[in-house]
């Protein structure tokens, strides 16, 4: 998460627009804010320019943990640069005081390997005081979360998504990441959850187990899968559990499969044997 300030009226700022556009496109995120208070970092000249510099609290973010990342947002600001920048203070914007994505918060709710849960909201006047900005009673903006640790997404990946009313699918991209487009955020948290969609052909990241070894050390790994983990999402969008054949593939990546094994595990089944059948 980048947490950025910096004045037009500073040849330090040079380019800025590329920064901002950038990381918007990579849907990166970044929280920008700028004025005309020149090359400073002292609140006495930010503040009375840009008095929502320091709203967002980068120490809030843990390592271990998702964030989000927000992008093409509707209450976005227009950037002074380039047209605006350093000397040019007959543009409108030459002078002007703004920000990108300062307005939206979220909050982790759930990262399992089934499903991911997260509120997302905007701040208002009892999260922070500013006599310079109106705060918006609701923005749309695309939605990233990242860093995302439990719950795996390959590349390619179709994933279903609910949000308040709305719900629908997107694909992820070739780093693993799924964008949700132009969800409308208000000030009342409202949650977002991510799950798999699992044809019953289809294929699924059932146990992720981390192995540490020497160079050319082998190691014998053993792990056992539950129903759950066998479990796909019906027609309903829920999940259910289904008598048959399973291929189990073990590797070090989707790309990269060392081991594959076909087990029919039946009803009549006594649970010990059925999955002492399905542990490698």
């Amino acid at each position: 998460v980048l947490v950025e300030y910096s004045a037009q009226n500073d040849r330090w700022s040079l380019d800025k627009d590329l920064l901002y556009s950038g990381m918007d496109a990579a849907k990166y995120s970044i929280y920008a804010y700028w004025g005309p208070f020149g090359h400073t970092g002292r609140n006495s000249r930010v503040l009375p320019k840009n008095d929502l510099v320091g709203s967002f609290n980068i120490f809030d973010i843990k390592l271990n943990e998702p964030y989000v990342a927000f992008s093409s947002a509707s209450c976005n600001d227009p950037m002074p640069w380039p047209d605006g920048y350093l000397k040019n203070k007959k543009h409108p914007l030459g002078t002007s005081s703004g920000q990108r994505n300062a307005y939206f918060r979220w909050k982790n709710v759930k990262d399992t390997a089934d499903s991911f849960e997260v509120d997302l909201r905007l701040i208002t006047e009892n999260d922070w005081k500013s006599t310079r900005f109106k705060f918006p009673k609701a923005a749309k903006a695309d939605v990233t979360p990242r860093r995302v640790v439990n719950f795996p997404i390959n590349a390619g990946e179709r994933i279903a998504w609910e949000y308040g009313e709305r719900n629908g699918e997107v694909v992820a991209d070739k780093t693993g990441h799924v964008t949700i487009p132009q969800l409308e955020i208000a000030t009342s948290p409202r949650r977002l959850t991510l799950k798999h969609i699992m044809p019953r052909s289809g294929e699924r990241v059932s146990k992720i187990v981390r192995v540490s070894r020497q160079p050319g050390e082998a190691k014998k790994v053993s792990f056992a899968l539950s129903k759950d983990d066998l479990s796909i999402l019906d027609k309903d969008m829920k999940w259910s559990f289904e008598w048959g054949a399973f291929t189990f593939s073990v590797g070090s990546s989707s790309t990269d499969i060392r081991l594959k094994k076909t087990v029919d595990i039946k009803e009549s089944e006594t649970s010990e044997i059925r999955w002492r059948s399905v542990i490698y």
